[in-house]
């Protein structure tokens, strides 16, 4: 739909209505993971729901974004090609994707799949660089640490400058990227990343000023971030409310 109809913007519609309707549900405790047992076919109604469609779109976009569109439409071919006729299971498709990309789909995704919920990426600047932190994301806030024991695949989507870098991932709790455009950076570009993003208060100011430079997902998620992170306590109201004072000439109804 988007190469037919770019000026639709599905992609924006996508990230404003699917994206943000997944990250309220997953931010529950009594969320669920993508992939559960089906133990009889009365399970199916209750286990294919938001979660499953919306998380899970979510997260093959976030794939799909990290591989290239062309690498990752020629596992999925590949994939259809090896199982037509047949049953098909999550571990195939991942094979099909690392054969075609020549990563490890499987590391990458099964977190993802398989364990309940989604991080934050709380980040602090320093001249030059910043730090960069994963930590289970709960909407009521105070996560306790039997519930954040998950290290999730973070593809940054880091945008440099005028430029965005090479594709690189946060792996473990916590690393620092250096030399980081101190005048504008955005993290988790265009928003293909299913993860929050906490941001210093300044940061956010600095960008309100700057949304020339940013895409109508990017704009989205930033205020969807703030906005969530400020309801868990996780930042301030204040800091999301002074983001958006750079909006009052945004064209974009989305």
């Amino acid at each position: 739909m988007d190469h037919l109809h770019p000026d639709w913007d599905v992609w924006g519609q996508f990230v404003t209505d699917s994206m943000q309707s997944a990250f309220n549900l997953d931010s529950l405790r009594t969320s669920h993971p993508i992939e559960v047992p089906v133990r009889n076919a009365l399970e199916v109604d209750q286990i294919f729901d938001a979660i499953s469609y919306l998380k899970g779109s979510s997260v093959i976009r976030m794939l799909a974004a990290h591989l290239g569109s062309d690498t990752f439409l020629l596992g999925v071919s590949e994939y259809l090609k090896a199982h037509k006729y047949g049953n098909a299971k999550t571990h195939d498709l991942w094979a099909a994707l690392s054969k075609s990309s020549g990563q490890d789909v499987v590391s990458f995704m099964d977190p993802w799949i398989k364990k309940i919920g989604f991080p934050v990426v709380t980040v602090a600047e320093e001249p030059g660089q910043i730090g960069v932190r994963q930590s289970r994301f709960l909407s009521g806030g105070e996560v306790k640490p039997e519930e954040d024991d998950t290290t999730w695949w973070v593809p940054l989507g880091l945008q440099n400058g005028s430029a965005e870098t090479e594709p690189t991932a946060l792996t473990e709790r916590h690393d620092t990227i250096r030399n980081v455009d101190d005048s504008f950076y955005k993290l988790n570009t265009n928003q293909t990343g299913f993860y929050r993003t906490n941001l210093p208060p300044q940061r956010l100011i600095t960008l309100g000023k700057q949304l020339d430079k940013l895409s109508v997902q990017d704009k989205i998620g930033l205020i969807g971030d703030a906005a969530a992170l400020a309801v868990s306590g996780d930042a301030s109201t204040t800091g999301v409310l002074a983001f958006m004072e750079g909006f009052a000439d945004e064209q974009s109804y989305l």
